[in-house]
């Protein structure tokens, strides 16, 4: 750490592979909302990417969870946001995305 002065930089870049998948999860979750949104995220799990971004069906569920709390006819038009995002292991993406809006007048102080 004393020589490189940032231990958390990337020795190498992502695979090309991860880094098509990550934009993939990201249009589809900030371009869709409603139920398309749902749609959009069922159909990350066909893409031929998604086994190697995903070694195991539980690091996406979380993901699963919101399309379906996020994906009915009253959310359409809801907007989506990333708001932060790292890489570890060089392969390994996390992102953090922010689904609707909180009005003013909800911030109690």
């Amino acid at each position: 750490m004393l020589q490189f002065r940032d231990n958390f930089a990337l020795e190498t870049p992502p695979d090309r592979e991860m880094l098509d998948f990550r934009q993939e999860f990201e249009d589809a979750i900030t371009k869709n909302s409603g139920p398309e949104l749902r749609r959009a995220m069922t159909m990350l799990m066909k893409v031929p990417k998604y086994r190697d971004a995903h070694g195991t069906d539980d690091h996406f569920m979380a993901a699963m969870f919101v399309a379906g709390l996020c994906g009915s006819f009253e959310d359409i038009g809801m907007p989506a946001t990333v708001g932060a995002e790292d890489w570890e292991l060089r392969n390994m993406c996390n992102s953090q995305f922010t689904l609707g809006t909180w009005s003013k007048g909800s911030v109690k102080g």
